[in-house]
């Protein structure tokens, strides 16, 4: 038995010896290859920030944040949500008919939107909010920060210039194309009418706007002389609905059924529209956005640089 022991004793004093020569030899090469690849540690340190650099980012750079001004829950974001968070907005919604605009800072949000709804801009008297609304416009058009704006918001911006908001000589409503100026042409608008969209947006309004002065003319419509306008690189302003998707549509056929049925507007023909034409013509409306947020975030890169 002692010898069986001894013999035992022998081969894990044995085995013992042979793993440490192993991990020795293994922690060896480790320090050999990191000292081959890179023998600089401040260099080892500096990649990963350089990695998140390059990816248009910083270690310590607060969220870019989008204040979203929304008339009504039916008016939302629609197909413009998933691009804003695709790009790392933190979405701040107010509702201006609850919440305060005058003490807002319209410079400090990195973006604004500003949404559709039922109400006119000229409705001040039975809205009054839309006074403060236009006043945090004015100031955000002063801040010379980007800005868009979508049916009302787009004549909220017009009115905020000091341009004329009318009313149209009638209801402009459904699936209807523009068409866009030699402006137009070389703006991103043109993703309305890529990838299978033939220009086709939603329109649901009875009010126009004139153009703002200083702005340039990116599209029209039959009924419609400015469909579209942008004040330099820092504001879009759109009259028709391009970020209504299938959804956001479905509701307002709903929501707005006594309107329908006083314009003699058949909800069938509505639902029909969306269906043939609501995801192409939102996904289009999307890729404007896209694009329109890419090309403001080159020019201030390069104005930064």
């Amino acid at each position: 038995m002692r010898a069986v022991a001894a013999g035992m004793i022998t081969l894990m004093t044995t085995v013992t010896t042979m793993t440490t020569v192993i991990v020795t030899k293994l922690a060896a090469a480790v320090v050999r290859t990191t000292m081959t690849t890179n023998t600089n540690p401040q260099t080892r340190l500096a990649k990963p920030a350089a990695a998140i650099r390059a990816a248009g980012a910083s270690i310590n750079s607060p969220p870019k944040t989008a204040l979203v001004i929304q008339h009504t829950a039916l008016d939302g974001l629609g197909s413009f949500r998933p691009v804003l968070e695709r790009r790392g907005y933190q979405i701040q919604i107010i509702e201006p008919f609850l919440d305060d605009l005058k003490n807002l800072d319209a410079s400090e949000p990195d973006l604004v939107v500003v949404m559709g709804g039922a109400i006119s801009v000229n409705d001040e008297a039975a809205y009054p909010f839309i006074t403060d609304e236009l006043r945090f416009i004015e100031k955000r058009l002063a801040s010379a920060k980007p800005m868009v704006g979508a049916c009302l918001g787009g004549q909220m911006i017009a009115k905020a210039t000091g341009a004329r908001v009318y009313r149209n000589s009638k209801l402009e409503a459904g699936y209807l194309p523009v068409t866009l100026t030699e402006a137009g042409q070389s703006s991103v608008l043109t993703e309305l009418f890529a990838a299978g969209n033939d220009g086709r947006t939603m329109h649901w309004h009875i009010d126009a706007f004139d153009l703002p002065d200083g702005a340039t003319r990116l599209a029209y419509s039959e009924l419609t002389p400015n469909q579209a306008y942008t004040f330099g690189d820092a504001v879009l302003g759109l009259q028709f609905h391009m970020e209504a998707d299938p959804r956001t549509v479905g509701g307002w056929i709903v929501a707005y059924c006594s309107e329908m049925a006083r314009t003699k507007m058949d909800p069938h023909f509505y639902r029909a529209q969306s269906a043939q034409f609501g995801q192409s013509s939102s996904d289009a409306g999307a890729r404007v956005l896209d694009r329109w947020l890419a090309n403001h975030a080159a020019i201030s890169a390069t104005q930064t640089a």
